[in-house]
């Protein structure tokens, strides 16, 4: 139920489209890369946002008024550190999550946004990866 957003850096996409020098790169398929990585960056965006939209309402909300929360971060935090003494969650709060119907809901759209966000931090290093290649290209040909 954690994940951490996506934190894009296009500072310099952004100032080659307001300045106007984006016609200063020659390449077409250098340009329609660059575009195509702004493309999957927006939708990286949108899936973020739908996938905290899903956690409130399908998985926080649930999650908060059934399991004790202290003992949640202390077994999160003892798994994320690697320590062995995991303090143990109520069994009987941890089933009625599982048989909770909002709860599983929860997660099964957490799953299908985390695949769609996959394929798009895929494409997005596919893109990264050509467009590596094509600007190599590029600055051999001078």
């Amino acid at each position: 139920m954690v994940w951490y957003p996506f934190e894009q850096n296009d500072n310099t996409y952004q100032e080659l489209m307001n300045s106007g020098k984006l016609s200063l790169i020659s390449s077409k398929a250098i340009k329609d890369n660059i575009q195509n990585m702004q493309a999957s960056f927006k939708r990286v965006t949108f899936i973020e946002s739908e996938m905290q939209q899903d956690f409130e309402s399908y998985l926080y909300d649930t999650f908060f008024s059934i399991a004790d929360l202290n003992k949640a971060f202390k077994n999160f935090n003892a798994q994320a550190d690697n320590i062995s003494n995991v303090e143990d969650l109520d069994i009987s709060q941890v089933k009625e999550l599982l048989n909770n119907q909002t709860f599983k809901n929860g997660f099964v759209l957490s799953k299908y946004n985390s695949e769609l966000l996959i394929t798009e931090y895929s494409n997005i290093m596919e893109t990264t990866n050509q467009l590596i290649l094509l600007i190599d290209e590029e600055l051999n040909k001078n």
